[in-house]
């Protein structure tokens, strides 16, 4: 029953700090590591004014590309997905990050590429070399054969090279994004050089940061609900631990007073019982790491929708930090019920089992 009891606990400890994790992931890695560039331009026309072309100068890091809502029928239902055609396949790979979430191996982009993101192929149990059918606005459909996979965790994304993307619905691509890696200081420079943009005959200019923003209002709400479970489950750790030591006193109070009577030192018998505790708590925090691994799996799972991903992976120190915690609550237990160790008298190993 102890070890039980302290599996459960470490399983939500580790679920929670787990969550943390897979949320903190999720902010830095799209926006800092897979999203390269900070700023988005929308354009009118292919036609680049003089603002726009004196910004690209100055800013040489950048890629035009077709961005354009398609639609994937997945069980009766409509994913609504972002397509990406890059004009120039190389700088498109300068600007965002195609990368294996497992290997951490680069998937570079090319003139036959067609990679969708992780959430989209677990949703719809894709894999390299399957076939994706895709709809646009205009109702045309196409049929892409896919060559690989890459990590994301906000939005739904598809990058296909332009040659299979103008073949497939037979018309000429119209580039109206410009993603920019500009490495303007965010605040007011970032909002003079928007304002000088928008002066010229540009659509829209976003910076990335505004996104980031947004997001993380969201991920702060969730961090908050994760947190309360992370100390509600350090809370239950110590009840358990508490009440089940307790419980094991009691039920040998008889045999801890005949080891008074035999001569044992209080220190003796305090080892004698707590010592059990102690191995019993290690084996309950090695199994409860290892289900709170798989609970924190299956929450993941659960909670994501169907245009955000949350990482999958707890941290090393994640881990520790709940065993830790179920290690202190273990001594400090240990600690409170000394006293009432202590407090057996004697006498009552001549008591008659009730």
């Amino acid at each position: 029953m102890t070890i039980t009891g302290i599996a459960g606990c470490t399983a939500l400890m580790t679920t929670g700090f787990g969550l943390l994790d897979s949320i903190g992931a999720i902010a830095n890695t799209q926006f800092r590591d897979i999203f390269r560039y900070d700023l988005t331009i929308q354009l009118e026309n292919e036609e680049k004014d003089d603002a726009l072309n004196d910004f690209l100068k100055d800013h040489q890091v950048y890629a035009e590309v077709l961005s354009d809502t398609v639609y994937i029928d997945h069980e009766g239902d409509e994913l609504a997905a972002t397509v990406i055609v890059p004009k120039n396949e190389e700088k498109l790979n300068k600007v965002i990050s195609l990368r294996d979430r497992i290997t951490g191996s680069t998937i570079a982009f090319s003139d036959s590429s067609v990679i969708i993101t992780e959430k989209l192929a677990d949703t719809l149990n894709l894999k390299a070399g399957d076939k994706l059918k895709i709809r646009n606005d205009d109702d045309l459909e196409a049929e892409f054969n896919l060559t690989a996979i890459t990590e994301n965790y906000v939005g739904i994304y598809l990058y296909i090279n332009k040659y299979d993307y103008e073949k497939a619905f037979n018309e000429n691509i119209e580039y109206n994004t410009i993603m920019v890696d500009s490495n303007i200081e965010e605040g007011k420079p970032m909002d003079e050089a928007i304002e000088t943009l928008l002066r010229g005959e540009i659509m829209s200019a976003e910076p990335l940061s505004q996104l980031k923003k947004s997001f993380d209002s969201l991920l702060n709400n969730i961090n908050f609900i994760v947190t309360v479970l992370v100390f509600s489950s350090a809370a239950l750790a110590f009840i358990v631990l508490y009440n089940l030591t307790n419980i094991n006193i009691n039920e040998r109070r008889k045999e801890l007073s005949t080891l008074k009577v035999l001569g044992y030192h209080k220190e003796e018998i305090a080892a004698y019982v707590f010592r059990e505790s102690v191995i019993l708590s290690f084996l309950g925090t090695v199994l409860g790491l290892f289900l709170g691994k798989l609970l924190h799996t299956f929450v993941v799972m659960t909670v994501e929708a169907s245009n955000l991903m949350l990482g999958r992976v707890i941290s090393a120190p994640s881990y520790a930090l709940a065993a830790l915690l179920t290690f202190f609550f273990s001594l400090l237990v240990n600690l409170f019920l000394t006293r009432k160790l202590n407090k057996i008298e004697m006498v009552e190993s001549m008591k008659a089992v009730e």
